[in-house]
C-alpha cells in the first residue's frame, strides 16, 4: 500500500475519533467512535504499533458493549428512574440551562452575561 494513502487513513481514522469526542450527545459518540476505532486496528495493524492495535480494540468493544446495552435497557424501567421536580426547581434549572459554567474557584453556577 503506498505510503501517502496509510498515512491518510491513519489520519482519517484520528480525525473521525476527534470528532466522536466532540459529540454532546453520549449515544452518538458511542456510535462514531468505534468507526474510528476500526480504522486505526487496521492502520496501526499495518504499521505494526500493536499496542494501539490493542487499545482500539479495548476501546471498540467498551463503545459496543455500551450500545448494546442501552438498546436492551431502553424500555427497562428498572433501568431509569423519572424524578418528579416542580417546574421552578433550582436543580432542573441548573441542569438545563446551556449557559450555566463553573464560576471563579471552581464554583457551580456562574453565569454568563
Amino acid at each position: 500500500m503506498d505510503g501517502t494513502l496509510l498515512e491518510a487513513i491513519g489520519w482519517l481514522g484520528s480525525a473521525v475519533l476527534v470528532v466522536s469526542l466532540l459529540q454532546t450527545n453520549l449515544h452518538r459518540l458511542r456510535w462514531i467512535n468505534p468507526v474510528g476505532c476500526v480504522v486505526l486496528i487496521g492502520y496501526n495493524g499495518v504499521v505494526g504499533v500493536w499496542p494501539m492495535v490493542g487499545l482500539n480494540i479495548v476501546l471498540a468493544t467498551i463503545n459496543v458493549w455500551y450500545l448494546v446495552r442501552s438498546h436492551h435497557e431502553r424500555h427497562d424501567e428498572r433501568a431509569y428512574e423519572v424524578l418528579q421536580v416542580d417546574g421552578d426547581d433550582t436543580y432542573l434549572a441548573l441542569l438545563t440551562d446551556p449557559w450555566v459554567i463553573s464560576g471563579p474557584g471552581g464554583r457551580v453556577g456562574g453565569r454568563r452575561g
